[in-house]
């Protein structure tokens, strides 16, 4: 009998534990959506921006001075379209970048890691 009444309690316990947590789905997808893209810092990612759309991997695409290849084309954590390209720059150095589609429009994503470049 007292077999019982350990398992009960052990029971009753152990169901108010494993009730149903409490999450906080507005805050987490509000995160990923808050993140808003970086301003271009020139007019040749200006031009990026406006033919990013249609641009396919691997292509090489003049952009003012310089050119850009897209390396990549994928769907981020965040839902959005995004693209890793590459920029040559008129004066010869390889920059690395993100551009993702931010509601329609797009935009260069936040660096999370420093900018690597080739000079």
């Amino acid at each position: 009998m007292r077999i019982y009444i350990y398992l009960s309690i052990l029971t009753i316990f152990c169901s108010s534990c494993a009730g149903k947590q409490k999450t906080d789905e507005t805050s987490s997808s509000q995160a990923l959506t808050t993140i808003q893209p970086v301003a271009p810092e020139n007019n040749d990612e200006e031009t990026i921006l406006k033919k990013i759309a249609d641009a396919a991997v691997g292509k090489s695409i003049q952009s003012g001075s310089g050119t850009f290849v897209v390396t990549n084309s994928y769907f981020a954590a965040s839902g959005r379209e995004c693209k890793s390209i590459e920029i040559v720059t008129a004066d010869n150095r390889t920059v690395f970048k993100t551009v993702c589609d931010y509601d329609g429009t797009w935009g260069f994503a936040p660096d999370v890691l420093p900018n690597t470049t080739n000079q």
